[in-house]
């Protein structure tokens, strides 16, 4: 999923920024690894949050899980 968002995300974004920055003065150019670094922020993240709550359901005794069920 965080592969289709980066894809659906990245041409709007290049558009609306060069849109944008082109309105300055001093216009710099949108760098690719910019895209690619906030690509791999997002993809540690969410690999992060599911190894987390994956240990942490591993962890739980089934027998209190289903108590309270």
């Amino acid at each position: 999923m965080v592969v289709i968002a980066s894809v659906l995300s990245i041409p709007p974004t290049i558009l609306v920024m060069n849109r944008w920055l082109s309105n300055f003065s001093y216009k710099i150019d949108i760098e690719w690894w910019a895209f690619a670094l906030a690509f791999l922020i997002a993809a540690l993240v969410v690999i992060l949050t599911v190894l987390y709550h994956s240990y942490r359901a591993s962890r739980i005794n089934p027998t209190e899980a289903l108590r309270y069920e």
